[in-house]
């Protein structure tokens, strides 16, 4: 049985207003060449006590995607489940790109898609809500596996919800939040207080139980 969204509050308790973002990692099986982050959601709070509240599914979409943010489009997606294969196809650049069930399927921890449009890249990417959560860019032939890490991240950025994040180059004012399934919590609560000795930005996280 699905396990029920995250539920998330996020407070800000500095002395100004700041946007704050979610976002999750992959594990990936098989790691591809330009793996993809995304911002799945973005919240201005104001100081003082600002608060925003949301839910995180814990259950995910697979797609396939043309382009990239923000002109892009999607395949139709469909439910993710580990132990699945799929693949990416495209008769013609005029044709709409779809996502076919693979003969070859994943590993049981994984979900694997293969590019089998023979003339163009096109991106792999996993959803939740249909927003894009991550993916990788894949070659002809390319494939990628992925894993949605359980856990999310919180972090002070000026993104906006559907931009990319690099890998590399990712907030440096972030807070990983530990999370494993099956889990009894019923609420995360991310506080942001800031030191007055230095300007730092400190994370709190608390949690409330069934």
């Amino acid at each position: 049985m699905p396990q029920p969204p995250l539920h998330l509050r996020l407070v800000n308790n500095t002395g100004q207003d700041r946007r704050v973002i979610v976002y999750q990692d992959n594990v990936a099986a098989e790691p591809p060449d330009s793996p993809m982050l995304y911002v799945w959601d973005s919240r201005l709070l104001q100081g003082g006590g600002g608060q925003g509240i949301l839910a995180l599914p814990t259950t995910f979409e697979v797609a396939g995607m043309t382009g990239a943010p923000p002109d892009y489009s999607l395949s139709a997606p469909m439910p993710g489940q580990y132990g699945q294969g799929w693949a990416l196809q495209q008769d013609s650049p005029e044709e709409v790109l779809r996502l076919i069930p693979s003969t070859d399927p994943a590993s049981a921890n994984a979900v694997q898609v293969e590019n089998t449009v023979i003339f163009a890249r096109r991106s792999a990417v996993i959803l939740k809500e249909r927003r894009l959560l991550f993916g990788a860019e894949l070659v002809p032939f390319a494939r990628a596996s992925f894993t949605v890490e359980s856990s999310f991240w919180v972090a002070l950025s000026e993104l906006r919800r559907g931009d990319p994040l690099s890998p590399s180059a990712l907030p440096s004012q972030r807070c990983q939040v530990t999370y494993a399934e099956p889990s009894g919590i019923t609420e995360y609560v991310v506080t942001l207080n800031e030191k007055t000795s230095t300007g730092e930005v400190v994370f709190t996280v608390t949690t409330h139980s069934l």
